[in-house]
């Protein structure tokens, strides 16, 4: 009975600890992808005037506050969505009104508000990889537990020290 519980703690810690690396990997690909497009417009944003011809009326549950605008990059015009609008400011703006917003040279279809400031890709990188910490902590504990991982800091400090 004693070997049945054991294997069924270990399935049970297995499966946990697939779960929390499935986890920091998966926060670990969208803090990326999300640093990589903060750095984009840092290097390579460029601020122009749009038209805005739509305002959200509410706020949306992933994206904030949204308005859609209208700019023309290079003669060609492009409409796209702008999200997560200030909230003091989303009553101020009315449709027909022109805003300026930054968007891509490579792909003038990606755009952001200017609004103020943003989040730094430092800054974001640094709460990204401290979130995306968490389920590998968890990972390590269900992993190793605090004896294991005591034993495993001895071991390396009397090997290194």
């Amino acid at each position: 009975m004693e070997d049945r519980e054991r294997v069924e703690r270990k399935f049970r810690d297995s499966t946990m600890a697939l779960i929390f690396l499935i986890i920091a990997v998966v926060l670990g690909g969208a803090v990326l992808s999300r640093y990589n497009r903060l750095t984009a417009f840092e290097a390579e944003g460029q601020i122009l005037e749009a038209r805005v011809v739509a305002v959200s009326s509410g706020r949306h549950k992933n994206r904030g506050y949204e308005i859609e605008c209208v700019y023309e990059v290079n003669g060609r015009e492009y409409r796209s969505t702008v999200s997560h609008v200030p909230s003091d400011i989303i009553g101020e703006l009315k449709v027909g009104q022109v805003v300026a917003i930054e968007y891509l040279p490579d792909d003038p279809g990606t755009v952001r508000h200017h609004f103020g400031e943003h989040i730094s890709s430092k800054e974001f990188l640094w709460v990204g990889v401290s979130c995306s910490a968490v389920p590998l902590i968890v990972l390590w504990l269900l992993a190793f537990g605090i004896s294991g991982t005591r034993r495993l800091c001895n071991r390396l400090k009397n090997r290194w020290l």
